[in-house]
């Protein structure tokens, strides 16, 4: 099968070390369950622009390097890569594109096709929905933290997997699949896969 597998909060745990960074910038102290929403302006209290360059202040931060596999991520990944066909599509801005491949590169080595940026929190360049690399690529499944993504990429001939997080673990929807983690995401799949 052909899978869709988001990046930021299923394969790479992103909030944590933006947290330490945007904590120790502004002596705050937001933990991950403050995040109710991953609109970062509404926790914040700020614009969106203002909201966006705090991230890009942490990209260019050594707090960014810390960024590490979501737990199960690695053991998952790479019992689906065995006979799937498995693609990261991801949201970060463009000039990610390099840092973004080393980083899968160094902890998911060989185990994805093609890796589609779709530039969506970006300063800079036009952006394109998931729904649309999903649709050409013909995705099958989708692996995804993010509840707008999820319902944008909704289709009949599509399952959509949500990785439970503290923005999505409210959400009920008869199409969506909920998973607390990596282990029942592969499970789904199986599921999924047994009854192709």
């Amino acid at each position: 099968m052909k899978i869709g597998v988001d990046l930021d909060e299923v394969l790479a745990d992103f909030i944590n070390p933006l947290l330490q960074y945007y904590n120790s910038t502004y002596n705050r102290s937001f933990c991950r369950n403050d995040f109710n929403t991953y609109n970062f302006s509404d926790i914040w209290h700020t614009t969106n622009d203002q909201a966006i360059n705090i991230v890009y202040d942490f990209y260019a931060s050594p707090y960014f390097d810390l960024i590490k596999p979501v737990s199960g991520s690695q053991i998952g990944i790479s019992r689906l890569s065995i006979s799937n066909e498995l693609h990261v599509i991801t949201a970060r801005p463009n000039e990610l594109k390099t840092k973004s491949i080393e980083w899968i590169d160094n902890y998911f080595k060989d185990r994805f096709k093609q890796i589609y940026i779709t530039n969506y929190y970006s300063k800079n360049g036009k952006s394109q929905k998931k729904s649309k690399i999903c649709a050409d690529l013909g995705i099958e499944i989708l692996i995804e933290d993010s509840i707008e993504n999820a319902f944008d990429c909704l289709d009949q001939n599509r399952n959509i997997i949500l990785l439970e997080t503290p923005w999505n673990k409210h959400l009920s929807h008869k199409d969506i699949y909920m998973a607390k983690n990596w282990l029942q995401i592969v499970n789904y799949i199986t599921k999924f896969t047994s009854t192709k």
